[in-house]
C-alpha cells in the first residue's frame, strides 16, 4: 500500500466519488494518522541515538520526533548501565540535592520538569551525572510526514489494515445513513486491539512499566 492506493481504497470502501469527498481524503488520512499514533499504545518507528550526558546536569534533551522510551543505557568503567524508568516525582524524591553527582540510576521520561519553568523536552535523571558518561537511547519516534511525495511509512508497509479502517472510521460522518458505519468503527477497533497486543509483546522485555514507585 502508498498513500494514492490508500486514496483508491477509500473511495471504493466508502463507495463515495464526488469531488466534495475526494477533496476531502488528505484531511481524513491525517485525521486517521493522529488517531492511530494517539491511540495505539507502542506504535511506531524504533530509533536509537547515542550522546554523552553532562557532568552536572540532570537533564537530555529528547530527540524532536521522541514519543517513548524503550530503553536507556549508559557506559560505566566498561560496563553497559540501564537506567531504570521512574516518575519525575521519584527520581526528585531520591535526589533532591541536584547540586551533589552520582552516577545515575533512574531517568523520568516526563516532559514536565518545574524548576526549568516550561514544560521541556527533556528526560531527567537521577542522581545527577558525575562524568559525561556516553549514553544510547532507543526510543519510539512519531512517522514523518505521510503525503504523495512521501507515500509510504511503517504502516502502509506493517500494518495497512489499521491504516484503512482508521481512514475509514474518520469518514463516517460523510456517510450518515449509510449502515456500514458500525462496521468500519468495529474493525478499526479489532485492528488496533490485535496491533497493540503484538507491538506490547515485542517490547515488553523491553521496556520496563510502572503504575506506582
Amino acid at each position: 500500500m502508498d498513500y494514492n492506493s490508500l486514496k483508491n481504497q477509500i473511495i471504493a470502501y466508502t463507495n463515495r466519488n464526488e469531488p466534495a469527498f475526494v477533496n476531502t481524503i488528505p484531511a481524513l488520512i491525517d485525521q486517521a494518522m493522529s488517531r492511530i499514533y494517539s491511540e495505539a499504545k507502542t506504535l511506531g518507528f524504533q530509533k536509537t541515538i547515542e550522546g554523552a550526558m553532562v557532568d552536572g546536569s540532570a537533564l537530555i534533551a529528547k530527540p524532536l520526533d521522541y514519543k517513548m522510551t524503550i530503553n536507556l543505557l549508559y557506559v560505566k568503567d566498561g560496563n553497559l548501565i540501564f537506567l531504570l524508568d521512574r516518575s519525575y516525582e521519584f527520581c526528585v524524591g531520591y535526589w533532591p540535592d541536584i547540586a551533589l553527582k552520582e552516577a545515575p540510576i533512574f531517568y523520568s521520561p516526563d516532559l514536565d520538569v518545574p524548576q526549568n519553568d516550561a514544560a521541556m523536552p527533556f528526560i531527567y535523571l537521577s542522581p545527577t551525572p558525575n562524568d559525561n558518561y556516553q549514553y544510547k537511547l532507543t526510543y519510539l519516534s512519531f512517522p514523518p510526514v505521510f503525503n504523495e511525495q512521501n507515500s509510504r511509512n511503517f504502516l502502509t508497509d506493517k500494518y495497512p489494515n489499521l491504516l484503512i479502517y482508521a481512514c475509514l472510521k474518520e469518514a463516517i460522518p460523510f456517510l450518515k445513513s449509510d449502515e456500514r458505519a458500525t462496521l468500519f468503527d468495529s474493525l478499526y477497533k479489532e485492528a488496533l486491539q490485535d496491533v497493540n497486543k503484538d507491538t506490547q509483546e515485542r517490547y515488553t522485555d523491553r521496556v520496563t512499566k510502572r503504575t506506582k514507585d
